[in-house]
């Protein structure tokens, strides 16, 4: 006599291929680490010439430059638009500048706390001339500036 519904499948052990599968997938992520150490380790030993890393450092001055000058005439002038514009323009100028990878790390870091500064200094700015933020900003901007000029004064 046959049976008023279908005879299911007989068991198959499901865990074999997954376990393998797992297997792969745990052998490629250890060669990916591996070469990812690997090439952060080299990477982090990339060497420049002193021709590179010379003209990182006077492109980066010069960027620099361009940035302070048109930053301290427009924030010390009338317009805050054109203020809060010239301040933007400086934060990205110096962004631009410090992604060169042959540029010496110390001046890179301080070019982008500047450019943080400048940014932080725009925002704080529609807090009025008197919030406490607003002038701390405006003093971290200046002394960070300070030091990009000695930096870029060598």
């Amino acid at each position: 006599m046959s049976q008023p519904w279908p005879v299911p499948p007989p068991f198959r052990d499901r865990t074999r291929p997954i376990a393998a599968l797992a297997l792969v997938a745990l052998g490629l992520a250890a060669v990916s680490l591996v070469m990812s150490v690997t090439r952060s380790e080299s990477g982090s030993s990339t060497r420049y010439t002193d021709t590179q890393k010379n003209a990182a450092q006077a492109n980066f001055c010069e960027r620099f430059k361009l940035a302070d000058d048109a930053a301290g005439i427009e924030t010390n002038g009338s317009d805050i638009a054109l203020a809060r514009i010239s301040a933007t323009n400086a934060a990205v100028i110096l962004e631009s500048a410090a992604s060169d990878p042959a540029l010496d790390a110390k001046y890179r870091s301080v070019a982008l706390a500047l450019a943080s500064s400048y940014q932080t200094m725009t925002a704080e700015g529609s807090r009025g001339a008197d919030d406490r933020r607003f002038r701390d900003s405006v003093d971290a901007v200046n002394a960070r500036t300070q030091i990009l000029r000695e930096l870029c004064r060598d």
